[in-house]
């Protein structure tokens, strides 16, 4: 399995910070902090997640979290209760995300280095955006992600990624050949499924933890 070294993800926490700190001082509105196109943009990515996982009274975990608005869409767009944890690699986002939702539940970790989570502690795993940025050794960090994320659901992971096929790519983001990632190694034992065709430039990945498995 490939990983990524110490030194390399020191550098990625270091373009993170340059590239996202600065947007949350320039910009209120979490889409355009998230650096997404639109709102609606953000949110039909968070409608993905709603209809290929139930979510009604499900502890939810929010990987790559921002400041936090999964979240407030749920509670105030849709309506949904959840038992909500949001996690994030950056101090600012966190401290943010804390601020404008103050009854949820945030955390500052790289859950690469250092997982504060049990296994299978959540119903439902959630990771939007995490896999844009562009970094060295982009899918190494995902299969290294990954291999964490599979380890902390009970019934279904989702996330999402930037397509290789995107008629609009971008030097500064990542890109993925959605019938590789299915692919991986890591993910192979939850029965990935690939959804598409909500958005021309991403592609959503649904796992499964097999019935038997479920506790």
């Amino acid at each position: 399995m490939q990983v990524v070294p110490g030194m390399v993800m020191d550098r990625r926490k270091n373009h993170l910070k340059s590239h996202y700190e600065p947007r949350l001082e320039a910009y209120d509105e979490g889409y355009a902090i998230h650096d997404w196109e639109s709102r609606d943009t953000q949110r039909l990515r968070f409608d993905v997640l709603i209809e290929h996982a139930s979510l009604g009274g499900a502890r939810l975990l929010d990987v790559g979290c921002g400041v936090g608005d999964l979240y407030e869409y749920l509670r105030c767009v849709r309506g949904i209760e959840v038992d909500y944890v949001g996690v994030d690699i950056l101090e600012a986002m966190v401290g943010a995300a804390k601020q404008r939702h103050r009854d949820a539940q945030f955390y500052c970790a790289d859950l690469i280095e250092s997982n504060p989570f049990e296994p299978r502690s959540f119903d439902v795993v959630y990771c939007s955006g995490t896999f844009n940025l562009s970094i060295e050794d982009h899918e190494a960090f995902a299969v290294s992600m990954l291999s964490v994320l599979t380890t902390l659901f009970r019934e279904r992971l989702v996330f999402n990624m930037l397509d290789t096929e995107s008629p609009d790519r971008d030097s500064r983001y990542c890109y993925f050949d959605p019938r590789q990632v299915v692919e991986w190694e890591v993910l192979r034992p939850f029965q990935p499924t690939v959804v598409s065709g909500y958005l021309k430039n991403d592609f959503t990945v649904v796992c499964t933890r097999p019935a038997a498995e479920v506790v």
